[in-house]
């Protein structure tokens, strides 16, 4: 039996680049405080306010640093260790039909689901996370009786994807 990979975990996307936004938030907001503050004094008085801008300054760095903060526990710690349980051979795997299929609807506001050979998946495309969330309604692969093979972590009640593997 030939499998096409339609996702693994492993593999760098999109979603990795969102800390540096919040760096480049940082890097912007340092930059208005250093100008508002003047170049020599900068290093005195650090936080002495000065100018009209500086407490968009050190709003934006604010905003900046949590944002980083955020994205590197939802998206780069987990993609670290979804990487490491892929290379290592510690996830479960489980091949089969998808039965049980509830896609997300277009609008929203649910999950889509589906189980295979007992394990049970849920994903949506606006939970944030390094593991599969590509739903059918936003031109997914996964529909009712198609055979796949997946590496999962996580319990059988509600497991996540890390690399989904379908049959030709």
């Amino acid at each position: 039996m030939s499998y096409e990979l339609a996702f693994d975990a492993a593999q760098p996307t999109a979603q990795l680049w969102l800390p540096a936004l919040g760096l480049v938030v940082i890097g912007a907001g340092a930059w208005l405080w250093a100008s508002t503050k003047g170049a020599l004094s900068f290093w005195r008085g650090m936080f002495v306010s000065s100018g009209p801008w500086m407490g968009g300054a050190l709003t934006a760095m604010a905003v900046g640093l949590l944002w980083t903060a955020f994205t590197c526990v939802a998206f780069v710690l987990p993609y670290f260790g979804y990487r490491a349980a892929l290379r290592n051979g510690e996830t479960c795997v489980v091949e089969g039909r998808v039965t049980e299929f509830h896609p997300m609807p277009a609008s929203g506001h649910d999950t889509e689901r589906f189980v295979v050979e007992g394990v049970r998946f849920k994903y949506s495309d606006y939970a944030p996370s390094p593991a599969f969330t590509n739903t059918s309604s936003h031109g997914g692969p996964i529909r009712e009786g198609l055979h796949v093979r997946i590496h999962y972590l996580g319990p059988a009640e509600d497991a996540s994807i890390l690399r989904l593997e379908i049959r030709r």
